[in-house]
């Protein structure tokens, strides 16, 4: 009722008492009346519209304003780099293999003595790594009263285990735990002092077996590559966009996008308001355009019927209330009009017109158009009402065919038709 008594307002401040200066009369009395209906059916689900006319420009403009205004915000072009006509992100293999980096061998979460958080890369020595991820890698000291002897280990002790016979590996690096055997063990005969030297006991020569030592080079090997790499990585990124650094300007998925869209190189702000434009000239080009046929009726039973009076002009309010659905963060409008349409030949003999608003969120969409005695139709003015002819109100929204399923929900919408008769 709040918004009916705020146009009944508007229309008292427009159409306020006029007071003679003579004593004759220049004016007829004129009569108001308000109307409105309520969609009985909602709220309804509304999908993107069938368009062929205006699929191909509607899709090159959700992809010029996301890619202006969405995309290239974050992610620059320093972020990039070109060669041969394609775009690449920096510090990625498609730049150069040698960002190309393996999975790391050892898990943090599976491995706290990898855990290197507090390592920052020395970017001015490249060779420099923390050797943390090798500390995953199996030890090779038998743990044991061991002393070092060409190569192997004296110890007093038989069957030993390394110290150490490393983490479990992440099973994307392709590393294998390391197994048995791990060493081999020769007996050392121990000698006393005598002449002739009597054996008086045995300490035990541990060597290290060919697949033991190959699994602990190949582990080694593997992390100290994978260290080198992502240094190598951190310290490419750290010069990209300046002082910015990679990771302060740069949203990697958002490159990817730009990068998976050749298109975005070209796109300025004013391509976009061009594809715009032609969009919303077809929209609005009426019952002749190309696009007439694109707009869909919200409800097929919310219409306002009324037989024309003589001297008549009608204003048609209406008001939607929309929901997006499932339109993420689509730059695509929501259009809406309303039709007047003459019962007997089916014809439009007024269209409104078109009101927009985004689909990023909810929103209220609240317009007007004016059914004037005359109007200009074909180049000629003519009488938009007759009277005794009976017409009908209804209204139509567009959502672009974008490609990307989008909907709404539309949860509320009145009519409210004004009929002035002077």
């Amino acid at each position: 009722m709040s918004l009916c008594l705020s146009i009944l307002l508007f229309y008292f401040y427009i159409h306020h008492p006029a007071y003679a200066k003579e004593k004759l009369i220049k004016y007829l009395p004129r009569d108001e009346a308000m109307d409105m209906v309520t969609g009985s059916n909602l709220p309804i689900t509304v999908y993107e519209s069938t368009c062929p006319k205006l699929e191909g420009i509607s899709r090159e403009l959700e992809l010029c304003n996301r890619c202006v205004s969405e995309w290239k915000p974050k992610c620059p072009d320093c972020c990039l780099t070109k060669e041969h006509d394609k775009r690449f992100i920096h510090c990625t293999p498609q730049e150069d293999s040698k960002y190309d980096c393996t999975p790391p061998g050892f898990s943090v979460n599976d491995c706290n003595r990898v855990d290197c958080a507090q390592y920052e890369p020395d970017c001015t020595n490249p060779n420099a790594i923390p050797s943390c991820q090798r500390k995953g890698c199996p030890d090779s000291t038998p743990n044991g009263t061991c002393s070092v002897d060409k190569g192997g280990w004296i110890c007093s002790e038989q069957n030993l285990k390394p110290v150490f016979t490393g983490c479990n590996p992440n099973s994307a690096s392709g590393l294998k735990k390391c197994s048995l055997p791990y060493y081999n063990v020769t007996p050392v005969p121990v000698y006393d002092n005598n002449k002739p030297p009597k054996i008086i006991g045995y300490k035990y020569r541990y060597d290290l077996t060919a697949s033991y030592s190959q699994c602990i080079d190949d582990c080694l090997q593997y992390t100290d590559k994978y260290e080198k790499c992502v240094n190598g990585v951190y310290c490419c990124k750290k010069k990209v966009c300046g002082q910015q650094g990679y990771d302060n300007a740069c949203d990697q998925s958002t490159c990817e996008k730009l990068v998976a869209n050749p298109k975005c190189d070209d796109y300025t702000a004013g391509d976009c308001i061009k594809l715009q434009a032609q969009l919303s000239n077809c929209l609005r080009a009426g019952v002749n355009g190309d696009c007439y046929s694109c707009f869909k009726e919200i409800d097929p039973q919310l219409l306002y019927k009324f037989v024309a009076r003589s001297r008549e002009k009608i204003v048609v309010a209406w008001q939607i209330i929309v929901s997006p659905l499932n339109a993420g963060n689509s730059s695509v409008y929501f259009y809406t009009m309303v039709k007047v349409f003459d019962d007997v030949t089916g014809n439009p003999v007024h269209e409104s017109f078109v009101s927009q608003k985004s689909l990023t969120g909810s929103f209220t969409i609240f317009s007007a158009t004016a059914v004037d005695k005359k109007e200009v139709i074909a180049g000629k003015e003519e009488y938009v009402l007759e009277p005794g002819h009976s017409y009908t109100i209804r209204p139509y929204y567009f959502i672009p065919p974008v490609g990307q399923g989008l909907s709404a929900r539309i949860d509320q919408v009145q009519l409210i038709i004004i009929r002035t008769r002077e």
